[in-house]
């Protein structure tokens, strides 16, 4: 269980976690942790389909913690997907890009 942005005491369940604003807004680590792994296999995948790819980031350790290595990861991936704004926020349209 954990407690949201609203003081509300919740149990993660599947459908919680697919929630973009759950992941981003509720600083759980676990919900952090998917961003962080979904961000990696989206980096792997944006490195795979090659081209000119410049100032490629390391994976980032999923740890739960968002820092500064998961919001220049999140600005990177921004970067490398139409549509989407560079902000470093994981946002409902980058949500649904990394899923």
């Amino acid at each position: 269980a954990f407690t949201d942005s609203s003081g509300v005491v919740r149990a993660p369940t599947k459908d919680l976690f697919d929630s973009w604003y759950c992941c981003f807004k509720s600083g759980n680590p676990s919900a952090i942790k998917l961003i962080q792994n979904r961000l990696n296999a989206k980096r792997n995948s944006i490195i795979s389909g090659g081209g000119n790819i410049a100032n490629v980031p390391a994976p980032l350790v999923a740890d739960g913690v968002w820092g500064a290595k998961t919001r220049d990861m999140t600005r990177w991936v921004q970067g490398h997907v139409s549509g989407l704004s560079v902000d470093g926020i994981v946002g409902e349209k980058t949500w649904n890009k990394i899923k």
